[in-house]
C-alpha cells in the first residue's frame, strides 16, 4: 500500500520557481525532400529519425522558394534537404536553402521498376526524396546551374 507524503515534503522531481533557471528546449532536426517541377515544387518534411511531418506544394517562383524554405523551418532545424533537379527545376530552391546555410543532396529519381512497384506522386516523390537524403542514398553534390531568376 501506498502512504502518503509527509506535510511539507515535496515530490523529488518538483522544481520550485526560480528567476535564475533558464530552460532551453532542443530543436527538433528534420529533413526536407523537394519533387521539383516547371511550375510547382512539392516539399515533404521528415523527422531525423525518417518519421514523415507534412509536405506542402510551393510555386516554382523566388517567393514560392522563400515561402516553402520558411514553412519547412517551422517544423524544425533543417539538417539537409535532398532535390530532385538541382540543376533544372530545383535550381532556384537549391540556390535559396544554400543561401539559409542548408546542405543540398542533389537526389536522383529512384529506378522505374522501384517507381512502378510504389506509384508515382509528388508527395511520395518529395517524402522519397527526403529519405534518400537522411540516408545518404542515391545523393550527389548539387552542380552549379545557370540562373532563371
Amino acid at each position: 500500500m501506498l502512504s502518503a507524503r509527509p506535510t511539507g515534503c515535496r515530490h523529488p522531481l518538483a522544481v520550485a520557481y526560480r528567476r535564475d533557471i533558464t530552460i532551453v528546449a532542443a530543436s527538433r532536426r528534420v529533413v526536407i525532400g523537394a519533387d521539383t517541377h516547371p511550375d510547382t515544387n512539392h516539399l515533404a518534411v521528415i523527422s531525423d529519425a525518417g518519421k514523415p511531418l507534412a509536405d506542402a506544394e510551393f510555386p516554382t517562383n523566388p517567393a514560392g522558394h522563400d515561402d516553402g524554405v520558411r514553412w519547412a523551418e517551422r517544423f524544425g532545424t533543417i539538417v539537409i534537404a535532398g532535390v530532385e533537379g538541382t540543376s533544372s527545376y530545383g535550381a532556384g530552391l537549391t540556390r535559396v536553402l544554400q543561401a539559409a546555410g542548408i546542405e543540398v543532396a542533389e537526389v536522383s529519381r529512384p529506378d522505374r521498376a522501384a517507381r512502378r512497384r510504389q506509384g508515382k506522386s509528388d508527395p511520395l516523390d518529395a517524402h522519397t526524396a527526403a529519405s534518400a537524403a537522411l540516408a545518404g542514398d542515391r545523393c550527389a553534390v548539387p552542380e552549379d546551374a545557370p540562373r532563371r531568376w
